[in-house]
This record gives structure tokens, sequence and C-alpha cells, in this order.
């Protein structure tokens, strides 16, 4: 289990925000579990963006009718844009 799809399952089930780069650190079994169902369902989608800055991460998640959609960009801690069911709840404008 490499790569940025179950990274992105297992950071969206069960990472620690706080942890910095170390997000994915102490996922349990369970989660892994879990994590690896979503991605052999097909609920987890990498793609790549043309034309963005050479590290830009941009992760929309859905649930029902909401949704989430946040933006990384330049380092892997600087959260650009955070947004719930389109209305920003975060914007960093300082790069």
């Amino acid at each position: 289990m490499v790569g940025l799809t179950i990274a992105g399952a297992l950071g969206a089930l069960g990472g620690n925000p706080m942890a910095g780069l170390e997000v994915l650190d102490g996922i349990s079994p369970d989660i892994v579990e879990l994590a690896q169902t979503f991605v052999n369902q097909g609920k987890v989608q990498v793609d790549v963006k043309y034309g963005v800055a050479k590290l830009y991460i941009e992760c929309i998640c859905f649930k029902g009718e909401n949704s989430g959609r946040v933006i990384i960009q330049d380092r892997h801690t600087n959260i650009l844009l955070a947004e719930r069911n389109g209305l920003g709840i975060d914007q960093n404008t300082s790069k």
C-alpha cells in the first residue's frame, strides 16, 4: 500500500492534522483496512492538475450533500484555502 491514493484515504479517515508531516503516524490497523476498502471501492481519486505550482494538492471530499475542499501549495504544511460547501472557512494569503 503505497501512493497518493491510499495516503489520501488514510489522511481523510484517521490522520492527525496537528502532526505536520507525520500526519499518518499512529494510524490504527482498523483505519488502514477502512482506507483500503475506500480505495478498492473507487471512493478515492487522484488526478494530475497542470499549470499550477510544483507542489499543489487540492482535496475535495463529499458526504451526502456536504462538501469540503482544501488547497495546499508550495509546502506540505501550507494550507492556502479551506472551504465547506463552497464557502471559505480559512484562507492563507501569505506565501
